[in-house]
């Protein structure tokens, strides 16, 4: 895990600096990053994707897989990836409900970051981040946690 908390200081780094790239958009694990909502409503079989909409979609989604495969390669397996990416998405949904449409980009990112040290913290400490077995209509684990 000693690389992994080399490689989180470093993109912190990176992020603080304003060395920020973009990425085609997210969309894997349950997870959706968007530019704007999508226009109608959803309509699947698959569970609807826990949504991340920001005018800076391609820096988030730049963002995530710079996390998923650069900082925690051999870490994320089936089991645990949509825990791990909805945590960062709820980070990034929870910080764009706090500054209600003020967003700043780095304060985004660097919540993201956030909770990926967090998770690398309890992998770390545990072996794994706590996830449901099963996750029924795109529940994770992080959701049913209460916050204060």
């Amino acid at each position: 895990m000693e690389e992994v908390f080399v490689r989180l200081d470093k993109l912190t780094a990176e992020v603080e600096a304003g060395n920020i790239g973009t990425h085609e958009l997210w969309g894997g694990a349950d997870v959706v990053v968007m530019l704007e909502p999508l226009e109608k409503p959803w309509e699947s079989f698959y569970p609807e994707p826990r949504w991340v909409v920001s005018p800076d979609a391609l820096e988030i989604s730049w963002l995530f897989f710079t996390i998923y495969w650069d900082v925690f390669p051999g870490y994320l397996n089936a089991g645990n990836k949509y825990e791990f990416v909805g945590r960062m998405a709820n980070a990034a949904l929870r910080y764009q409900a706090q500054v209600d449409g003020d967003e700043v980009l780095k304060d985004l990112l660097l919540a993201v970051i956030t909770e990926a040290r967090v998770m690398a913290n309890q992998m770390d400490r545990y072996g794994n981040i706590p996830f449901l077995d099963v996750a029924l209509g795109n529940t994770i684990h992080d959701d049913l946690v209460q916050t204060p």
